[in-house]
């Protein structure tokens, strides 16, 4: 399957005119119907995106509000320098911080109940 180009957008209730694109790291979009041929429409379920020196601010600010007006249900900050993933969740209409995991930890997804990812298979020592 040929890469797509992924962005988050929604729809002021009032003017329904697109407000703001991010392309993200990652994405879990549960809605087939959101995914075209070169692109997703509408707000993903899960975003991650993975810092470095040159995107912390905009990834850690920018994006972080953005995803949260859009209401992406979890956001992911992945720092590999660190082996750190901060997770967010959207209640209410914010994010709220569900936890720092390090590299030793196991992350539980909540979009999908029972599911966790072992961070030890994300921070991979190399040999």
């Amino acid at each position: 399957m040929a890469p797509r180009s992924t962005f988050v957008w929604w729809r002021e209730r009032i003017s329904e005119q697109i407000r703001e694109w991010v392309e993200p790291d990652l994405v879990v979009v549960c809605d087939k119907s959101k995914i075209r041929e070169k692109r997703i429409v509408g707000v993903p379920d899960l975003v991650v995106e993975i810092i470095s020196k040159a995107t912390v601010r905009k990834d850690k600010i920018v994006k972080f509000h953005r995803y949260e007006r859009a209401g992406v249900k979890e956001y992911w900050i992945v720092d590999p320098l660190n082996e750190t993933i901060a997770v967010y969740v959207l209640e209410e209409g914010r994010f709220r911080h569900q936890g720092m995991y390090v590299r030793a930890e196991t992350i539980p997804v909540r979009l999908f109940p029972g599911f966790a990812i072992e961070l030890k298979n994300v921070f991979t020592k190399e040999e």
